[in-house]
């Protein structure tokens, strides 16, 4: 009993100590934020376009590019099969193109799932405006990195657990369940070799996206800031 008491105060102050500086999940986005360069940065990112080649293990290389402007729309140009895919989605829809088939309509799974493509910025930046809430579920090893895990509900109610680089305050792993004819999948999607471009934002040059057996890697080739985007480049066709 004396030995107990005399180590009390000691676990008393273990837990106090570690009570003050654990880290909140504000303060976590807030450091976030800054590593992909900052509040003041990110207000003026408007726009981003994407060279890349995914990579799936078939022996074929696949280009691509993709160009998203802030808040209103996500391009993807890319081929399969020797057939030219357009997909398009924007804040009031979506649809694909495949070759010389007609414009095909999105479904409402596929639109909820993909609602925060339309963002150049980070999921975190500004979420609460965006409808969406964030919780911190502790911290999960991704390799040997002890990351902080978060889940964000964005405002269609999607959930993604995120992983947090507590080095660098980069995300280096997301991942997402949804539904696919019937069958629940989990899309993991792994990040790395992470570089600054010139004008200061950070950005994932390496990206390796996993559903159950099937692993793509993508490398970013080259990533413009800003480019003038028509607006008739995601305008919604005429879907019947």
């Amino acid at each position: 009993m004396k030995m107990f008491l005399n180590i009390l105060p000691l676990l008393v102050s273990i837990i106090t100590f570690n009570s003050l500086h654990a880290q909140t999940v504000d303060e976590i986005v807030d450091r976030h934020i800054i590593a992909m360069g900052g509040k003041d940065k990110l207000v003026r990112l408007n726009s981003v376009h994407m060279e890349m080649i995914s990579y799936d293990g078939s022996g074929k290389d696949r280009p691509a590019s993709v160009t998203t402007v802030e808040g209103k729309a996500y391009i993807s140009d890319s081929e399969m099969g020797g057939q030219k895919i357009k997909q398009v989605m924007t804040s009031k829809g979506g649809y694909v193109i495949i070759g010389n088939q007609a414009p095909k309509s999105l479904t409402p799974e596929q639109l909820k799932q993909a609602e925060s493509e339309i963002y150049v910025t980070s999921p975190f930046y500004n979420y609460a405006a965006k409808g969406s809430k964030v919780e911190l579920l502790g911290k999960e090893l991704v390799g040997d990195i002890n990351a902080f895990k978060l889940k964000l509900t964005n405002s269609a109610g999607v959930e993604t657990i995120y992983f947090i680089d507590p080095a660098d305050y980069y995300i280096i792993k997301s991942a997402r369940t949804m539904d696919r004819g019937g069958e629940q999948v989990t899309i993991s999607v792994t990040s790395a070799d992470f570089r600054k471009t010139d004008e200061g934002f950070v950005f994932a040059y390496e990206v390796k996206t996993s559903v159950g057996a099937l692993v793509v890697t993508t490398k970013i080739s080259s990533i413009v800031i800003n480019p003038q985007v028509d607006p008739n480049e995601y305008a919604m066709p005429d879907l019947k």
